[in-house]
């Protein structure tokens, strides 16, 4: 559990008392403070540096494209005379109506 590491329900079943109700107990005394978290080791550090900045630049990808599906997404009476063009051309048909698409 907290201190040896061991899972909640291995612990409740060696107590014999419910996993659910144990949980809750463990979940309260971490809120109230009663256990100190073990500091992270330098790779576990590391590594959580590495998650953050990984997920910062995730969002940021993110919204971009968010952005660009905005200005990108076709707008029926601005591409419809692409349609009339030519409806059996490729090139027209196959056009997303950004660069790339």
């Amino acid at each position: 559990m907290i201190s040896s590491g061991r899972p909640v329900a291995e612990v409740a079943r060696d107590l014999g008392i419910n996993e659910g109700t144990l949980g809750t107990w463990v979940n309260k005394a971490k809120r109230d403070g009663a256990f100190k978290e073990k500091p992270l080791k330098v790779n576990e550090r590391a590594r959580l540096k590495e998650l953050e900045e990984e997920n910062r630049r995730l969002k940021m990808e993110r919204d971009l494209l968010k952005k660009v599906r905005v200005v990108c997404e076709p707008e029926p009476v601005k591409f419809a005379f692409i349609e009339k063009v030519d409806e059996d051309d490729e090139l027209f048909s196959s056009w997303s109506g950004c660069v790339g698409g």
